[in-house]
């Protein structure tokens, strides 16, 4: 895009320094100093770049004007000869004006770009295929920063999500923190520019799965593993020569590097070639917590993303080894007089034990002491005998009823029987005994309902 808007000052200033030229055969200025003059003159367009170097020039030569081309003595003055034929005061001003307006616009348009995380696992159910596809055709052709830190995942998903960033129409920018590894390095690599924070770091190795079946399926997952690989090692040897230009035995070398699971600093990858640059961003420390689930499968993690990166940290040593051997430790030595294989394991020390806590709590874990868990277990232990307890009254309260109901029930089949025959009781006797005994019948009732009445209230 060019600028011809300037005013019409700025060309007479121009015209006038290039009459005098014409006029005196001056010696002044360079020769791109009277192309300058004759662009503006003739009210050509001028680029950006033009734009922002006349705006510099006429800066610094405004002190060199002194509103004259002749001194007392006849010699020219070529600051203000010059500072005319650039277009003088006027084109000065409308120069800044117009640089500052082109940077802020600039400025607004990286402000603009459309910003993508990809962080954690890449799976089809997080970071997927999918998910990164809707969010890239949100940016609606707009330039795309993706900041990424993952372990890796799904090479199916991954391939996907990198050939969607490789193809999108406009400027893709990807930069990768804490750590990228796996095919999450092809997901990073696959962008316009790629970048690193100076803490995160680059790995490869081969492709794994987990499988299971016959011979002809293992075989069959074992070939395409072998593709995989084959198009990772293109991808990544692709990446370098971009950066690097041809090297003898690039593939071999990265194949070494794929094979051996190789961890490079953000400083290692940027001299082998696989990112464009380094942002620095101060002293940060790795929070290897939330790398644990992607740290676990790998065989080469470097100390630096297992340690402890506290100033004040004078053992120097990985959270995992000193949590393995304040609480873990393993006595190796076994007795070669021993008929069964055993591991001798050390009681730790109770001041031991009380760092190992003391560190699990500073990292966010609840940490229980023996005590506080043999409570636990107690109070869990009774509330279970109590229910149990509880349980044995109902079903005993239950056989009760059902005893007494077994009794009325028989009563009340003879009670029945003497009525419908007219006469008196089983045992025969006079009224005043049926009376008698109809009563005490009627007590076993009562004796029912004080029962039930009794075994509610006690539940």
């Amino acid at each position: 895009m060019t600028y011809a808007d300037y005013p019409d000052t700025a060309k007479n200033n121009a015209r006038k320094a290039l009459n005098h030229k014409k006029d005196n055969g001056s010696s002044c200025g360079t020769r791109v100093g009277w192309l300058r003059a004759n662009q503006i003159a003739n009210g050509e367009g001028l680029s950006e770049d033009t734009v922002q170097r006349t705006y510099s020039f006429l800066s610094r030569a405004e002190t060199y004007d002194q509103g004259k081309y002749f001194d007392e003595n006849g010699n020219e003055i070529c600051g203000s000869i010059m500072y005319d034929a650039w277009g003088g005061s006027a084109m000065r001003d409308w120069a800044e004006a117009k640089f500052k307006k082109i940077e802020r616009k600039k400025e607004s348009k990286a402000m603009a770009k459309y910003n993508i995380d990809i962080l954690g696992e890449i799976s089809e159910s997080v970071n997927s295929y999918n998910s990164v596809k809707s969010k890239i055709n949100d940016a609606k052709g707009e330039e795309i920063n993706l900041v990424i830190s993952s372990g890796g995942g799904s090479v199916t998903e991954g391939m996907g999500i990198a050939d969607l960033i490789a193809n999108y129409p406009n400027e893709t920018t990807a930069t990768g923190i804490g750590l990228v590894a796996s095919i999450a390095t092809v997901v990073l690599l696959s962008a316009d520019k790629v970048k690193m924070t100076e803490n995160a770091f680059l790995m490869i190795h081969r492709p794994w799965s987990y499988t299971m079946g016959n011979a002809d399926e293992l075989g069959a997952t074992a070939g395409l593993l072998d593709k995989m690989e084959a198009k990772l090692l293109d991808i990544y040897t692709a990446s370098v020569y971009k950066r690097k230009g041809y090297q003898n035995n690039l593939n071999e070398n990265i194949t070494k590097m794929m094979a051996a699971e190789t961890w490079m600093t953000a400083q290692e990858a940027l001299e082998f070639g696989f990112i464009d640059e380094i942002v620095k961003v101060g002293e940060k420390n790795i929070n290897l917590l939330p790398l644990q689930n992607s740290l676990s499968k790998f065989l080469n993690v470097p100390a630096a993303l297992l340690t402890n990166n506290k100033k004040d940290d004078d053992m120097g040593n990985s959270i995992l080894e000193k949590i393995k051997n304040l609480l873990n430790a393993v006595d190796e030595k076994v007795e070669d007089v021993m008929t069964e294989e055993e591991v001798i394991t050390e009681e730790p020390k109770n001041n031991e034990v009380e760092m190992a806590i003391t560190m699990l709590k500073d990292l966010g874990y609840f940490v229980m002491s023996p005590d506080e868990m043999e409570a636990i277990h107690t109070k869990q232990k009774e509330e279970m005998e109590s229910m149990y307890k509880k349980t044995d009254e109902q079903k005993n309260s239950i056989n009760e009823i059902e005893s007494v109901l077994e009794t009325l029930g028989k009563e009340l089949v003879a009670l029945r029987a003497q009525v419908k025959k007219g006469v008196g009781l089983p045992s025969g006797g006079t009224t005043s005994e049926k009376i008698i005994e109809t009563k005490a019948k009627s007590s076993h009732f009562d004796s029912f309902a004080s029962l039930v009445k009794s075994k509610i209230s006690q539940r």
